[in-house]
């Protein structure tokens, strides 16, 4: 899925590419029972949106995070919360996920 290839991009510094694609992101149709792909959609949406200067980017992030929590997806949200920490050191973006480091460590 494209959702993927973004991450990709990012974990291997390849930004022009990734920014190209999140932009094209919201042209897909995801089907009611794409809960996945949904919730990866709005982890890359909060990115995007927070790299771009939106606060609210960061609420989209923490609101993905907590859908892991809900479904009980530890380790998918492990993997989100990893993304986002490099996220974090690559662009000196703060997403202030403190609160979410206690009980995912």
């Amino acid at each position: 899925m494209l959702s993927n290839a973004i991450v990709y991009f990012i974990q291997n510094d390849r930004r022009s590419y990734a920014w190209k694609y999140l932009e094209k992101m919201d042209d897909f149709n995801l089907e009611e029972d794409m809960y996945f792909e949904a919730n990866l959609r709005l982890l890359l949406k909060g990115i995007w949106e927070t790299l771009r200067g939106n606060d609210q980017g960061k609420e989209k992030v923490k609101q993905s995070l907590k859908v892991c929590e809900y479904l009980s997806s530890e380790q998918y949200q492990k993997m989100n919360y990893e993304l986002l920490i490099y996220v974090e050191k690559l662009f000196n973006v703060d997403f202030e996920l403190e609160e979410m480091s206690a009980y995912l460590s």
